[in-house]
């Protein structure tokens, strides 16, 4: 009985790699299993997702990212023609497209230290005080009396505006593991752009 208990247990512990202190605490607690059969993985739990409510506040961040960015496009051209007197129809277009570029190149020489913020502060702190800061310098935007003042309110929205990459990694979070809820989510989210 002694050899044929070595011989499981010298088989057992090969075979799945146990230590000698996993088959001897299997072996006093009754639940060595027989030499066919595998032993069982810990499968974890599976985790719920974000909420509903969650969700929906993660997809509206895009629509105001989206509007941020874009809004400019429809009357750039007649702004650009307000603010500077030496701008008519056929030049506005490059003053236009100026305008509207300066808030990506704000955008991305600030992504990198919105994403440490993130890290640092919490993605929930990022969020609020990203849209915050871009209704606060949208609202300067709509004030500027000169050409220089928008462009640099431009700027500075793009600058101050942190949604995306911190939507996104937050949306991946809350998930929690859930590859599924994950898929989802994410779709949701940039399908509102």
């Amino acid at each position: 009985s002694h050899l044929q208990t070595s011989i499981e247990a010298t088989h057992l512990v090969s075979s799945t790699r146990l230590t000698l202190i996993d088959y001897i605490i299997r072996k006093k607690n009754n639940i060595l299993m027989p030499l066919h059969k595998e032993i069982p993985t810990i499968q974890k739990k599976q985790q719920n997702g974000p909420s509903g409510r969650a969700i929906f506040a993660l997809c509206t961040i895009p629509i105001v990212h989206a509007y941020l960015l874009s809004n400019v496009t429809l009357y750039a051209g007649f702004l650009s023609m307000h603010l500077i007197d030496s701008v008519n129809e056929e030049n506005a277009g490059t003053y236009a497209g100026i305008l509207a570029s300066s808030f990506m190149v704000g955008r991305a020489l600030s992504s990198y230290h919105w994403g440490v913020l993130s890290d640092f502060y919490g993605r929930k702190t990022v969020l609020i005080s990203s849209l915050l800061l871009c209704s606060a310098v949208s609202l300067l935007f709509g004030l500027s009396q000169s050409f220089r003042f928008a462009l640099f309110t431009r700027f500075m929205m793009g600058a101050s505006n942190g949604l995306m990459g911190t939507v996104k990694i937050t949306a991946t979070e809350c998930s929690k593991g859930n590859e599924s809820m994950e898929k989802k989510s994410m779709g949701m989210i940039m399908s509102m752009r």
